[in-house]
């Protein structure tokens, strides 16, 4: 049976590969963007898609014209383009809380949120991200709406921006930047190909009936750390590159974290597992971006 899922971020990079699974699968996609939004992501299956601008769109029209069954909440603020406190916090918490309320009201079945694995002391990105799922807990156990915090690890994959760490260390490589200052790299990460990540999120939409709980985490990741220097050289060995890895050239950020790790033992439990290592992966990454 055809879904009808409402999309938020459908023209980030999560978002557009999100709304393309969901297209191929045959259900019915509505996407929130803002009026000024880049369409390049989801240009070549935009006539697929039932699209808003949040910026214009009243939140109540639009549920009453739809009967909608999953909200996939991707939409994001990180605060990288000069935002200001209060619109990070408009974005990553009013805005999804508003839309949770609403969904209650017109009985929809669940809303499926990206969280981030960084801690709520790292920036006012990560604070603001745990803050709605403090207010989105509270809410769904209180008004017995289904609510999947998804707890996503190191997201990397071809076409991502080159401000994420995998892009920007593959492009630099592959162009054989001068040098590059880094950390001492001793941090250990846990890294999941865009593949396995929208996988993931198709088994929570359909296994969504089967959960018990109204509030659930699922921690979303390999399940494998490898430590950031090993990555960098991986990277670098498999572009041949010339670049010069200046490690230690930098500090860790305050309050870095030193280990992260995830736990897919309940995920897999839903059949899901991943699928692409962090070899193939990178692999997969230089042949796509530099066909």
């Amino acid at each position: 049976m055809k879904n009808i899922v409402l999309l938020t971020g459908i023209t980030g990079y999560l978002g557009s590969y999100i709304a393309s699974e969901l297209v191929n699968r045959g259900d019915v996609v509505i996407g929130l963007k803002r009026s000024d939004s880049d369409l390049t992501r989801i240009k070549r299956i935009i006539n697929k898609l039932i699209l808003y601008d949040i910026d214009n769109v009243d939140y109540i029209y639009l549920f009453s014209q739809h009967q909608i069954d999953i909200i996939i909440h991707t939409a994001t603020c990180y605060g990288r383009n000069g935002e200001s406190p209060s619109e990070i916090f408009d974005s990553n918490l009013l805005f999804p809380m508003r839309l949770l309320e609403v969904a209650q009201s017109y009985n929809v079945a669940g809303f499926i949120n990206s969280d981030t694995v960084s801690p709520r002391t790292l920036n006012n990105y990560s604070r603001s991200k745990k803050m709605f799922v403090e207010w989105g807990r509270e809410f769904s156990i209180n008004n017995k709406v289904k609510f999947i915090n998804v707890i996503m690890e190191h997201m990397y994959g071809p076409g991502d921006s080159k401000s994420k760490f995998v892009s920007y260390i593959l492009h630099s490589l592959y162009n054989n930047t001068p040098e590059i200052s880094l950390t001492s790299g001793k941090q250990k990460r846990d890294f999941i190909y865009i593949a396995d990540v929208i996988s993931a999120y198709m088994v929570l939409v359909d296994g969504l009936h089967k959960l018990d709980e109204y509030y659930e985490d699922f921690e979303l990741g390999s399940g494998q750390v490898i430590k950031i220097r090993d990555l960098v050289e991986v990277i670098h060995q498999l572009t041949k590159s010339s670049t010069i890895l200046k490690f230690g050239d930098i500090p860790y950020r305050n309050n870095e974290i030193m280990h992260s790790q995830s736990d897919i033992s309940l995920i897999k439990g839903l059949g899901w597992s991943p699928t692409i290592t962090l070899d193939e992966g990178i692999k997969l990454m230089i042949k796509e971006d530099f066909k």
